[in-house]
């Protein structure tokens, strides 16, 4: 949950929740469900009213391991469910866990039962305090608009970038692309260009070309956030206004950025 948080970006939140819930967990549920059925492993089993555990020992003991890894993803999932509630339309209950993924008859008592939360009401926070805040932290990389759709064009533009000797050749493809997810930066890229070739570089992403959000004209305090220079130091933003297209290298930025579009 805490790398999921950690993305602070719509599209990559859905696509973690997505992969989390429904493709991994629902999957594990459903393959649970068939072992539970082909190895009999039935609560019943393990039933202290029903059952002596001096039978059976090794079944009693697997079907105990495999319904506690049963309720286990179930919690799991619940508590993923419930910690981002507001991005899952369709969210589950325990009964469909049993009715749709495990295909089991719906028990009439539950182990798990939801935790009580008794809630307090805060102090409020003066208007202008969270006014200041929100400005502040509102913006912490670019957010390419079309990362969902093709997040391969951001692959090629870091190639392109590495090879103009644009952006230093130990950048990572993980760290390139969170410069464009809208989460925050904990590892600047290096740029191994002078400041003029990222003012270009940035000024044809956003001005001219408008492939990421709109930042409330924020994008050089953003750049100096994604980006250091070669002794991995930030760049001072106010340099960048009085900066020009570079004669020598403009035709190659362009080309890179073209990757974009």
């Amino acid at each position: 949950m805490e790398l999921i948080k950690e993305d602070n970006n719509e599209n990559l939140i859905k696509y973690w929740l997505e992969d989390t819930l429904n493709k991994r967990i629902k999957t594990r549920l459903k393959d649970l469900g068939k072992l539970i059925k082909e190895k009999d492993y039935a609560l019943t089993y393990i039933d202290p009213k029903k059952t002596s555990f001096e039978l059976d020992q090794t079944h009693k003991a697997n079907t105990f391991i495999v319904q506690l890894l049963k309720l286990a993803y179930m919690q799991l999932y619940l508590e993923i469910q419930n910690a981002f509630s507001t991005w899952i339309d369709d969210q589950f209950i325990l009964e469909d866990f049993y009715s749709q993924l495990l295909l089991e008859p719906i028990p009439d008592n539950h182990f798990l039962k939801p935790v009580q939360v008794i809630e307090v009401e805060s102090k409020p926070v003066p208007a202008a305090k969270t006014e200041s805040t929100a400005t502040v932290n509102s913006f912490h990389s670019f957010t390419y608009k079309q990362l969902p759709t093709n997040p391969d064009k951001l692959t090629d533009l870091w190639d392109s970038l590495k090879l103009n000797h644009f952006i230093s050749k130990s950048t990572t493809l993980l760290n390139f692309k969170k410069v464009f997810s809208g989460g925050e930066i904990k590892t600047p890229i290096e740029w191994t260009g002078n400041i003029s070739e990222l003012f270009y570089f940035i000024k044809l992403i956003y001005s001219e070309y408008k492939l990421v959000d709109d930042l409330k004209q924020k994008q050089w305090e953003v750049t100096c956030l994604c980006f250091v220079d070669t002794d991995g130091n930030s760049f001072d933003r106010s340099k960048f206004r009085s900066l020009k297209r570079p004669n020598l290298t403009g035709d190659k930025i362009e080309k890179a950025v073209s990757h974009l579009i």
